[in-house]
């Protein structure tokens, strides 16, 4: 497994996209969110705890920094509009996951 990203490296990450976007383009229009992994192919109860720390900051934390630094920028420009992509399971439970 590679090592885990911490939350600094994310935000800074984040925050530099926008950035980016607005030094090349001008400002931001909309925006798309789309991150997710599955994780480990275990139970709940034998997933390690870096495992799941790594689900969680990529599939929740992951959408509200990119929201975050999106809305910040659009806000100043007087809105737009953001699209949050998610997996079926987004939706849905999988079984066999509680052990």
């Amino acid at each position: 497994m590679q090592p885990f990203l911490g939350r600094r490296f994310l935000t800074a990450r984040h925050a530099g996209l926008v950035n980016f976007t607005i030094t090349t383009h001008g400002r931001i229009e909309i925006a798309v969110t789309n991150a997710g992994i599955g994780g480990e192919i275990n139970a709940v109860a034998d997933m390690s705890i870096e495992g799941g720390q790594k689900v969680t900051a990529i599939n929740l934390n992951s959408a509200f920094y990119d929201i975050k630094y999106q809305l910040r920028a659009m806000l100043k420009n007087g809105g737009g509009s953001i699209v949050n992509v998610s997996s079926i399971l987004g939706l849905v439970g999988l079984a066999g996951v509680a052990g």
